[in-house]
């Protein structure tokens, strides 16, 4: 029987397909843009993106923006670690990210101003700034959410599986309490991350 935990994730990521889906972006077409890409990481991988993605959703910042950005903040979770390679600079991933959506054709059905959006949005996920943004930063709130999501993969119900993923995928052991430590050196951007945050440093 599938679990009420396991619903609510199919639920999430069909309200987002029919999101896209129902505003001309194929769905499918993004997750053959995700495949051709991936490096095939434990961590950073098409299901990492559609995780963030759903963080996106679920922040209750997200439904007070028009629709248009909404799917502009959802295609960003969606492609912010195309193409993913450990082995490269934290600037060439997000490069290659940019790259991969440029590519696709949810880029040839959006206007230049929510193109230039996806993209700031991308690099704005830049992991050398976790947790920083500018005070008069274009679209802080949008930014704020993505980041939140991005780096709150960690910390949910199925945190566990996540930092083992991410321990394999860097060679480095990554449990609660050095996430805890790397959770202390920045403050989460909107209410719902830092909940998501104090939630986790309560965690005995």
């Amino acid at each position: 029987m599938t679990s009420e935990k396991n619903k609510a994730i199919l639920s999430n990521r069909f309200y987002i397909e029919a999101l896209l889906n129902v505003n001309g972006f194929r769905v499918e077409n993004i997750v053959s843009d995700q495949n051709t890409y991936d490096n095939h990481n434990s961590y950073h991988n098409p299901a990492h993106m559609w995780s963030v993605a759903e963080r996106c959703l679920n922040n209750p910042l997200t439904a007070s923006f028009p629709k248009n950005e909404i799917i502009c903040l959802l295609l960003a979770a969606l492609y912010h670690d195309a193409g993913y390679d450990k082995d490269k600079t934290e600037t060439e991933n997000l490069d290659t990210a940019v790259f991969v959506f440029g590519q696709s054709s949810a880029y040839y059905l959006l206007d230049y101003a929510d193109n230039k959006l996806i993209r700031d949005l991308i690099y704005a996920t830049d992991n050398r700034k976790i947790g920083k943004l500018g005070s008069m930063e274009e679209y802080k709130t949008l930014k704020s959410i993505l980041k939140d999501a991005d780096v709150c993969q960690t910390l949910g119900e199925d945190g566990e599986l996540w930092r083992n993923l991410l321990s394999e995928e860097m060679d480095m052991d990554i449990d609660i309490q050095s996430t805890k430590e790397w959770l202390s050196s920045f403050e989460m951007l909107t209410d719902a991350g830092q909940q998501m945050k104090d939630d986790f440093m309560s965690i005995d």
